[in-house]
């Protein structure tokens, strides 16, 4: 019996599920460290109700505290620290104040050069380090670049500080064939410069960016001209006004420049935007306000929603009211959009993108990554870094794991502020370091070769961090099913060809200790103990109907019954304890329970988890009751009661795109989880 190094990580806490909104509690906050001591694989979660009060102290326009960094050049032969298995080179130096950098669709490289007003270019394939071309320049602090069409492009869109203009663009231009034209023009440039762009999913509009004209609007007058009503019902809900009309807002054009009119509001900076793959939503990286102590207010990563309100300059991280605003719009107080992750106030979040290529390990997939440029307004330095914040099918979690670290040498110096961040064609990471100028490429290094087999099965005891038995047995094409078919206590695997099954009694390869034919081979197939008497066999599904077998052999079903729908989903459990199993039907979050093999009402009515889940059954404590977990990417919910409320385990385990299967390893009547891993 072999072991194997396998990930799995408990978390310390609780999950509400049921009919209402579900909502996972992080672990306990955990204090901020000074900059130069964080390190790659660092968790954070920072949650509005963790968050301290805030120190009203002095002119709300003016800083707590300023802490700018000494920026030196970096330590000879110094590289940013990555996670173990990935390994950074210089893609390209030399440049000054790099900023956004988008890719486009042949991959060649666009990079904002915003201390210069130019747009620079990289062949997709060039030699490091990569020489840059000049697309175009003359601008006023270049940020923002949009490829539109998105997928074949005529244009190049670029928001410089007071303008949006557009360059004519053909697949492999790396300079501007024609000159720029002005599509938004007059945009007030008063303190906050960065803009950024994005292109609707439907390829109809453009999103632009505009940050606040001050830290948090200490100067506004008291109400809007013609009132709060008019005023909102022409430029959002939430929106301010003064010098901070059409400011801390997200706007939306049509590709000629028509028709602009702000899509969000109440965002104090939103410095980053970019598309979620996996779901069509706008995001944006918010960079907050400056005065309220060191660890308030957070900075943000949301999506962006129509309509939305985000809280500037009232309210922050939801329904927190700014003291320096206090009393001034109750009316707002239930109408803030919460973000989505919270960031560490002060990190200055720049930039982020959605990791969807293949060359990062598969935990990496669908989730995003953040610059965090670093503060200059807190005593102790924060962000210097890139984060990584974890998606659960497209969903943020709120946790951000810190990927890329290093930039800080001590209390004073810094060698690095990352900013800008892009995916080469080949789905390595690009970060741009707007301090030295340079910008590093972070690829994934060849594993090395694993002592055992790096696929097949991996099946553990217990809820630990060892594999117990790690085998290969039948082909990758199979079906695997898992069952006690000797009636020994312990299961293991039968894999199924067609209608053909083939038994192996052991945890491990060789030869099939029994064959047998039953049932079609388009048939969906169930493994249960039907009759009581400790020998798992199956059952073949056929819409609503039952064909359930109490041998392993062919021949005609001992009993065919008809329960629920031919769409439902279907789970099997001993859920009373009887030694019986009997079937589950799943119709989106509800579970229909039966304890017998008949037809007729369910014997029990259960909501638990959310409509997407992936459901396994087991018993997860040995009492004799099988009951549901319910699994979201590589993290497990666990019930050891068919019913609503708390889940008594949440786990990680494995990775995402495993495939998961539940048994008893060992016979000591608890069942616990494993994987197969194909090449």
């Amino acid at each position: 019996m072999t072991s194997s190094s396998f990930t799995l990580a408990l978390v310390a806490s609780a999950l509400v599920l049921g009919p209402a909104h579900s909502q996972e509690a992080p672990p306990p906050p955990q204090e901020s460290v000074p900059a130069e001591d964080d390190m790659p694989g660092d968790r954070h979660w920072i949650r509005p109700e963790d968050l301290p009060a805030p120190v009203n102290e002095g002119d709300p326009e003016a800083p707590d505290f300023e802490n700018n960094p000494v920026l030196v050049d970096a330590p000879a032969g110094r590289m940013p620290d990555v996670p173990d298995g990935f390994e950074v080179e210089v893609f390209a130096s030399g440049f000054t104040q790099p900023r956004v950098m988008r890719t486009a669709p042949n991959g060649d490289i666009f990079l904002a050069e915003s201390g210069t007003g130019r747009v620079l270019t990289f062949d997709a394939d060039a030699a490091l380090p990569a020489e840059p071309e000049v697309f175009a320049e003359g601008l006023d602090r270049p940020f923002g670049i949009a490829f539109y069409p998105v997928s074949e492009p005529r244009y190049v869109y670029v928001a410089a500080a007071d303008r949006v203009v557009r360059y004519p663009y053909d697949d492999g231009d790396r300079e501007a064939t024609g000159p720029g034209e002005v599509i938004i023009s007059n945009i007030p440039t008063e303190r906050h410069w960065t803009r950024d762009l994005a292109v609707s999913p439907d390829g109809e509009h453009l999103f632009v960016s505009i940050g606040s004209a001050s830290n948090v609007a200490g100067a506004m007058s008291e109400t809007p001209p013609g009132g709060i009503e008019a005023w909102e019902a022409t430029h959002g809900l939430g929106a301010a006004w003064d010098d901070e009309t059409n400011r801390a807002v997200v706007r939306v054009f049509d590709p000629e420049g028509l028709n602009v009119r702000n899509y969000a509001t109440g965002l104090r900076n939103c410095s980053g935007m970019t598309i979620q793959p996996e779901t069509d939503q706008l995001w944006c990286t918010v960079n907050e306000r400056d005065h309220l102590g060191a660890d308030v207010v957070p900075d943000m990563l949301t999506t962006v929603e129509g309509g939305a309100f985000y809280g500037w300059p009232w309210y922050y991280a939801g329904g927190f009211e700014d003291p320096a605003h206090a009393g001034e719009r109750p009316d707002l107080a239930d109408q803030v959009t919460a973000p989505d992750v919270l960031i560490q106030a002060h990190s200055s979040t720049m930039q982020l993108l959605f990791y969807d290529a293949q060359a990062f390990p598969a935990e990496y997939h669908g989730d995003a990554f953040a610059t965090l440029r670093g503060s200059w307004n807190r005593e102790h330095r924060t962000g210097y870094k890139v984060v990584r914040a974890i998606m659960e099918d497209g969903v943020a979690t709120g946790e951000y794991v810190d990927f890329m670290t290093g930039f800080v040498l001590d209390a004073e110096r810094v060698w690095g502020r990352p900013v800008g961040i892009t995916l080469t064609h080949d789905g390595a990471l690009l970060v741009g370091d707007d301090a030295n100028g340079t910008i590093f490429r972070v690829s994934a290094t060849e594993p090395e070769a694993p002592e055992e087999p790096p696929y097949g099965f991996f099946l553990n005891d217990a809820w630990d961090t060892t594999a117990n038995h790690v085998f290969m047995y039948g082909r990758f094409a199979d079906e695997v099913l898992i069952g006690d078919w000797d009636g020994d206590g312990t299961d293991s695997i039968t894999v199924r060809r067609g209608n053909t099954y083939y038994v192996n009694n052991t945890l491990g390869g060789g030869e099939a200790e029994h064959v047998f034919v039953y049932g079609r081979p388009d048939d969906t197939v169930l493994v249960g103990d039907w009759d009581g008497d400790g020998v798992d066999t199956l059952a073949v599904r056929r819409g609503a109907e039952y064909h359930v077998k109490n041998d392993l052999a062919g021949g005609p079903a001992d009993q065919v019954v008809v329960y629920g729908r031919s769409g439902d989903q279907v789970v099997v459990g001993d859920w009373d304890g009887d030694e019986l199993d009997t079937f589950a039907v799943r119709r989106g979050a509800t579970y229909f329970v039966k304890n017998t093999i008949a037809a007729g009402e369910a014997d029990q009515v259960v909501v638990y988890g959310r409509a997407g889940d992936i459901t396994l059954a087991g018993d997860w404590d040995g009492d004799g009751d099988d009951t549901f977990a319910v699994r979201r990417g590589a993290t497990y919910y666990v019930k050891n009661t068919i019913a609503p409320g708390e889940a008594d385990i949440v786990l990680v385990y494995g990775r995402a795109g495993d495939e998961i299967y539940v048994g008893d390893w060992n016979g000591d009547g608890e069942d616990t989880l494993g994987v197969r891993r194909a090449p």
